[in-house]
């Protein structure tokens, strides 16, 4: 009787011992700074924790958080931790809250380094994680010439195993705002549901704010689009990585829009835009779209090419223009205008180079009929006329030449009847005319 008094009597004092060592670890502020220095211990050395008040009991606040690389330094302050001890015992780690005052993150570039290996994402933890609420704010992010600054981001997830529930991620800024949600399997090709509504802002550009949902992998993924401002656009299809690039068949439309510039107001009844290559190499592009500026009558627009964006931007592009009113040229025109051709050219670093060739122009104009052709060059402060021809009526003009610094035009005319040019003029000219200087 006495040995099982002695046993349990050990027992008990070892059970004390134990509750008791768990309680200074968990709910005292000594305990807890002793288990942060065995893990500042442990810890890679570039690692830095600063000291540390409160338990894990009752929340543990760090002054300061630092990593320290050749690649990248991470400095945090006022960070905020409060977790469920209880859930731990059947392996759900909880985070009522997460919090961080301040995070600056600059990235340096490493000339030396050597690539990373490709290791394939395998994500399949024994303990469930969720979290409440975390929140990160007043963040600044460097990189070079690259400057950003955050109000905040917080966010609200549960990761099982694999499988990663985004219920909420908010990013605020002066820059651009994000919300997004959804599902993502973290193992290695990525597998996601996800959606996001984000508003750019920038006091250069107009207003842009869209909505995204995206379903897929990092391999390939089907996106839906809506573009909600300046414009209303929906943008259906797929992006595909293949090969080290992006793959996009893309099909943009829109119906009844508006869109006001310092020239007027662009209006568009119709319209849809197919994107189909990759970016790397050319865009095959198919555009048919209706449009007119400040109420005047819409023109029709086709256009059929390529376009490359890399290294510079490129096309080539098939174009037909109907029902142009006449009086996007001067208010006191009246008619129409019908146009087809070819636009090619580039644009590198703001400078750009067209090339126009007008295979054949045709209308009325006055009540005259219109016909003619043109091919030229145009570039910043020049526009290179090989050959211009027009034949309004009985009125023929022909023009080539160079209009810019310097100026060397060469004019053929043969008006045979110039009150169908000016009505409030009668007679004829014929002649030529050399311009230079």
């Amino acid at each position: 009787m006495r040995t099982l008094l002695r046993v349990l009597l050990a027992i008990g004092g070892v059970l004390i011992v134990l509750l008791g060592t768990a309680y200074w670890l968990t709910a005292t502020q000594s305990g807890t700074r002793w288990l942060l220095g065995q893990v500042s211990a442990r810890a890679p050395e570039q690692l830095v924790l600063g000291s540390a008040q409160g338990s894990l009991l009752r929340g543990i606040e760090l002054d300061s958080l630092e990593w320290r690389s050749d690649s990248v330094e991470v400095h945090a302050r006022g960070i905020a931790v409060d977790i469920e001890l209880l859930p731990l015992l059947n392996r759900h780690l909880i985070v009522s809250a997460f919090g961080t005052r301040a995070l600056e993150v600059q990235v340096f570039d490493v000339a030396d380094e050597a690539p990373a290996e490709d290791v394939p994402l395998a994500v399949d933890l024994p303990v469930d994680i969720t979290i409440h609420e975390a929140t990160i704010t007043d963040i600044r992010f460097a990189s070079g010439t690259l400057r950003r600054e955050i109000a905040g981001i917080s966010l609200a997830s549960e990761l099982r195993g694999s499988q990663l529930q985004v219920k909420r991620l908010a990013l605020r800024s002066d820059w651009v705002d994000l919300d997004l949600s959804g599902n993502v399997v973290l193992t290695d090709t990525v597998p996601f549901d996800t959606e996001a509504r984000w508003r750019w802002k920038d006091d250069e550009l107009p207003a842009l704010a869209g909505h995204l949902q995206a379903t897929g992998n990092l391999n390939e993924m089907e996106i839906r689009h809506e573009l909600r401002e300046p414009l209303l656009v929906t943008s259906t299809g797929s992006v595909a990585r293949e090969a080290g690039t992006v793959r996009l068949a893309i099909d943009n439309e829109w119906r009844q829009q508006q869109w006001v510039i310092p020239q007027g107001t662009i209006s568009s009844s119709a319209g849809r835009l197919l994107m189909r290559g990759r970016v790397d190499d050319r865009l095959a592009i198919d555009l048919d779209a209706r449009a007119g500026l400040d109420r005047r009558p819409e023109a029709s627009l086709t256009a059929s090419g390529d376009v490359r964006l890399q290294p510079q931007t490129e096309f080539d592009i098939a174009y037909r223009i109907d029902a142009l009113d006449t009086a996007y040229l001067h208010e006191t025109l009246s008619g129409s205008l019908a146009s087809h051709g070819r636009l090619s050219g580039t644009l590198q670093d703001g400078a750009f180079e067209l090339a126009v060739q007008a295979e054949e122009l045709r209308g009325e104009i006055n009540g005259y009929p219109l016909e003619g052709t043109a091919t030229a060059r145009i570039a910043p402060n020049v526009v290179l006329i090989s050959e211009a021809t027009a034949r309004l009526g009985d009125n023929v003009a022909r023009l080539q030449g160079r209009i810019g610094d310097p100026v060397a035009v060469d004019v053929t005319a043969e008006f045979a009847d110039i009150s169908q040019l000016a009505p409030q003029i009668t007679g004829y000219v014929r002649g030529s005319v050399s311009v230079q200087g």
